[in-house]
């Protein structure tokens, strides 16, 4: 890879991996924070359940999305950065993408369509479904918390070096 073209594909990378972590971690905090909570203390449970199965449902295909641009976007800044990738603020900002990239994978392959199945299932006051959705909710949390991580990170070292 030529010396030159090194800093701008970093730099693209970072752009993608702030967008496509942006939609989807803030996206999925305001629909769990808000609009979850807003749902099910206005609406019937039965059509609040619903509603927001459907809306997870569709959102996920926007976090799968995000976490594919997410992945390639941390290849290409691994790449670009060359040796530098593994020490310091470039290393903290590559491996916190890729457990942001894992977790995800965690929530839309495995700990959503387990809910969505219980749900369909009826097995909603199944004591395995209040654990699901609480798993769910921690790993929305550490989305949040791994997002600040890496936002700070990519920050930081841009500002000091």
């Amino acid at each position: 890879m030529e010396k030159e073209t090194r800093p701008v594909l970093a730099w693209l990378g970072e752009v993608i991996t702030l967008a496509a972590v942006t939609a989807w971690v803030g996206g999925h905090a305001a629909l769990g924070a808000f609009a979850a909570r807003i749902a099910f203390r206005d609406l019937d449970r039965g059509v609040a359940s619903t509603l927001m199965s459907t809306v997870f449902r569709s959102f996920d295909t926007l976090a799968i999305g995000a976490l594919i641009a997410l992945g390639l976007a941390t290849a290409l800044r691994a790449g670009a950065l060359g040796r530098e990738a593994w020490r310091g603020l470039a290393f903290v900002s590559l491996a916190t993408a890729a457990a942001l990239v894992a977790v995800g994978v965690l929530g839309v392959s495995w700990v959503h369509p387990r809910i969505e199945e219980m749900f369909h299932a009826g097995a909603t006051l199944d004591p395995r479904f209040g654990a699901l959705h609480r798993l769910s909710e921690r790993l929305g949390h550490l989305e949040v918390l791994l997002a600040m991580l890496l936002f700070g990170s990519l920050a930081w070292r841009r500002r000091h070096g």
